[in-house]
């Protein structure tokens, strides 16, 4: 099963900033993560993940701010469902990944989804 096909059959993608968080993903069992590369995120990704036609939910660091992610809600098409994880729980410190820790990233996955638009 290629990162692809677990998108598809789970129909969600989640997207982090680095490459780390994505094996962290796969050593927890989640096998339908995908990276950016940082906290930008180009024109050709916003397309790649447009057309995978599953619900994207942007899991960057502690440290990005909800003006961030509205920033790069806006380079994506009007009708894009697009949502985020955000901290509001304040289980992560500094700029530390959702990533980082298995038990604080099910809650976040349980608790700190919300949607961008």
């Amino acid at each position: 099963h290629k990162t692809l096909d677990h998108i598809k059959d789970k129909g969600i993608v989640y997207v982090f900033e680095s490459e780390k968080a994505v094996m962290q993903l796969w050593s927890y069992g989640y096998k339908n993560a995908v990276s950016t590369g940082g906290k930008t995120i180009s024109r050709h990704q916003v397309e790649l993940l447009v057309r995978l036609g599953v619900k994207i939910v942007l899991c960057f660091d502690k440290d990005v701010e909800k003006s961030e992610y509205e920033n790069i809600a806006a380079m994506f098409p009007d009708n894009i469902p697009l949502f985020y994880m955000f901290d509001e729980d304040n289980l992560l410190y500094g700029h530390e990944s959702p990533s980082d820790d298995s038990k604080k990233w099910q809650k976040l996955k349980e608790n700190n989804i919300y949607k961008l638009r």
